[in-house]
């Protein structure tokens, strides 16, 4: 701003300590300015996140801390779960070392199940010979603490000089994807 011919800021960058304005935020009269931290999750796994949300393999949540002014402490270190649960959920804060200003953060329904459902078929018994029509073969599955995506069964037919040999083969899917076969 000017004023009778000289120039005059207003709202310096800097507060009196020297300690940078957050960005974005207006300056207020006092001495120093009011600091809010921001922290942030992310999530990452070696895995993969199935389309009904379930992940497959452990998942890393890691932690981004911005502040204008130092904080209590460090930023949070990344969390790891592994544990095969529906709806782990992960909160850390963080807060300036003028105790003013701090910053929360919380991340839910994180869904892991590494497990392979146990899967079997029920029906035509292994290794029996049938000299008619077969009982019907049903795919029986269980997974572990998601729900069964699927269970079917394969037919494989093979010409034998006695007959005709059917395998079976049934496979179910978890909803992280994870696959099982029997």
């Amino acid at each position: 701003m000017s004023l009778n011919g000289s120039h005059y800021t207003l709202c310096d960058t800097t507060d009196q300590r020297g300690v940078a304005n957050p960005a974005g935020e207006p300056c207020n009269a006092g001495a120093t300015q009011l600091a809010v931290p921001v922290i942030t999750a992310s999530l990452a796994s070696s895995g993969r996140k199935s389309s009904s949300g379930w992940w497959n393999a452990p998942v890393t949540v890691t932690f981004k801390c911005i502040s204008a002014v130092a904080l209590t402490s460090q930023c949070p270190l990344p969390v790891t779960l592994s544990a095969n649960a529906a709806g782990h959920a992960v909160s850390r804060t963080i807060t300036c070392c003028d105790g003013v200003g701090s910053g929360s953060v919380t991340v839910s329904g994180i869904d892991v199940d590494q497990a392979a459902p146990v899967v079997s078929i029920t029906g035509p018994l292994s290794g029996k010979t049938y000299r008619s029509v077969p009982p019907p073969p049903t795919c029986v599955a269980t997974a572990g603490v998601g729900r069964l995506a699927s269970c079917s069964i394969g037919k494989t037919l093979t010409d034998t000089s006695t007959g005709y040999r059917e395998t079976l083969t049934a496979t179910a899917t978890s909803n992280a994807g994870v696959l099982a076969t029997s």
